[in-house]
């Protein structure tokens, strides 16, 4: 019930911060040497996206519960902003 109404009440700007990260695609195909970096952004807002709004589908609410769906939401965006850091530290330093 909880998860609902806030669902309710951030989506637009859950969805406004998914799309401001894919603006990053842009200058990636811009400044192709710094691709990698760009793409690493990309994942890093994404990941940060997911653990600050931890929304779940409505089916997988359904098939493993709400506890068990934040986790593992918050989880993956935790692993796309350790692979975004990494990216772009492995392209502006090596």
């Amino acid at each position: 019930m909880i998860l609902e109404k806030s669902a309710e009440k951030y989506s637009v700007l859950f969805l406004l911060l998914l799309f401001a990260s894919m603006l990053f695609l842009i200058p990636g195909i811009v400044f192709n040497d710094y691709l990698a970096a760009f793409f690493g952004a990309m994942f890093l807002v994404m990941g940060l996206t997911l653990i600050i709004f931890p929304f779940g589908t409505p089916e997988t609410n359904k098939s493993w519960g709400v506890k068990k769906t934040v986790m593992v939401v918050r989880v993956m965006g935790i692993i796309m902003v350790t692979g975004g850091t990494a990216s772009i530290f492995w392209n502006l330093f090596f």
